[in-house]
C-alpha cells in the first residue's frame, strides 16, 4: 500500500478540529518539508495520528492546539516523519492526565512526576510506543502552560513530489477569519509560497476595504474565507462583485453542510487545506509570475 503523507496528515487533523471548536480551543496547523508518497501501512499511521490530536484536545480545557508535522529526506528512499500535537493553555487535573497516559500506553519517566519543586510545578514527562505502528512517542506538560506530544517514524519513499513552486512577484492574498491564530496560522504558509497575507475578521470590512480601491490591479488575486462566526455562505457573497478576476475559496470545517454544498462564486474546499491543495490556489497567477523553490 502507499500513501501520501501531508494528504493523510491533513486530512486527520480535519477530522479532529470538529471536537477542538466544540471545546472553544483555537487551532493552528502547519506542515513542512518535503511532499512524498510512502509505502506502508497508511491506516494505521492515520489511527496513531487520531490518538495523538484526540489526547491534546481532551487534554486542554481552554486555549489553543498546534497539530504540526516535518518530512525530512536524509536519505535516498527514506524520509523522517516528525508530528507533534501541543496545546497552550490551561491543563486538565492530573487525574484526567493519569488517564489519558494509561490510554496512550505511556509510562511516566523517573522523576518526572508533576509536583512542586522548591515552589514551582515540575514538568511531568512520559513516553511509550505507539500500538499500532510501534513508533516512539513523548508526552510532556506542565499544569499552568499546556501539553506536547511528539512522535517520529521513519518511511521508505515511493515518490517524491516536485519542490513547490513559489511566486516570484508577490501577489495579495486575503484571509478571512475572526480568530487570529486560526488566520495567522494560514498566512504564514502562504508568504512561504510567496503572497503577501492580509486578514479580515469578517467579509463587510474586506468588501468596503475593495470598494476603496481605485487602483484594481491592486485587489486581491487570491481571497480565502474561513468558515467561523463571522463567515458563512452567504455574508461572503458580498465580496463577489469587487473580485471578478481573482480565485475565490471557501474554507469549511469537515462537518459543516458547506462543506458539500454549493457557495456561489466560490471554490469549496475542506479547511485546512493541504500543502498540494495550497501551492494549487497559485494558479490563478500567471506562469511567469512562479518559479520552482529553490532554483
Amino acid at each position: 500500500m502507499s500513501f501520501d503523507v501531508a494528504e493523510l496528515f491533513t486530512d486527520s487533523v480535519r477530522h479532529a478540529m470538529p471536537r477542538a471548536l466544540q471545546k472553544k480551543l483555537r487551532v493552528s496547523f502547519d506542515h513542512h518539508g518535503a511532499l512524498v508518497t510512502a509505502a506502508g501501512d497508511g491506516l494505521a499511521l492515520g489511527r496513531a495520528f487520531e490518538r495523538l490530536w484526540t489526547a491534546a484536545i481532551e487534554l486542554v480545557e481552554s486555549g489553543f492546539v498546534v497539530f504540526y508535522a516535518q518530512v525530512q529526506t536524509h536519505r535516498p528512499g527514506k524520509c523522517q516523519l516528525k508530528v507533534k500535537a501541543a496545546g497552550t493553555g490551561v491543563v486538565a487535573t492530573r487525574h484526567a492526565v493519569d488517564t489519558m497516559l494509561e490510554r496512550l500506553q505511556l509510562a511516566d519517566e523517573l522523576g518526572g512526576l508533576d509536583g512542586l519543586d522548591g515552589g514551582r510545578m515540575r514538568l511531568r514527562r512520559a513516553e511509550g510506543s505507539c500500538p499500532f505502528t510501534g513508533a516512539p512517542v513523548e508526552f510532556a506538560s506542565l499544569p499552568t502552560e499546556g501539553v506536547l506530544l511528539s512522535a517520529q517514524w521513519q518511511l521508505a519513499v515511493e515518490r517524491l513530489a516536485p519542490p513547490t513552486s513559489v511566486l516570484t512577484m508577490p501577489g495579495p492574498a486575503w484571509v478571512i477569519h475572526d480568530d487570529e491564530v486560526v488566520a495567522e496560522s494560514l498566512m504564514r504558509r502562504l508568504q512561504r509560497l510567496g503572497w503577501t497575507a492580509a486578514r479580515f475578521d469578517a467579509p463587510l470590512p474586506a468588501q468596503r476595504r475593495l470598494r476603496a480601491m481605485e487602483d484594481r490591479s491592486a485587489r486581491p488575486a487570491l481571497v480565502i474565507a474561513l468558515e467561523c462566526t463571522t463567515v458563512s455562505p452567504d455574508s461572503v457573497q458580498c465580496l463577489r462583485p469587487w473580485v471578478p478576476a481573482g480565485r475565490l475559496v471557501y474554507g469549511a470545517c469537515e462537518d459543516s453542510p458547506a462543506r458539500y454544498g454549493a457557495v456561489p462564486g466560490f471554490e469549496v474546499r475542506a479547511h485546512p487545506f493541504a500543502p498540494a491543495e495550497l501551492d494549487g490556489f497559485s494558479d490563478c497567477m500567471a506562469p511567469q509570475e512562479r518559479r520552482v523553490a529553490g532554483l
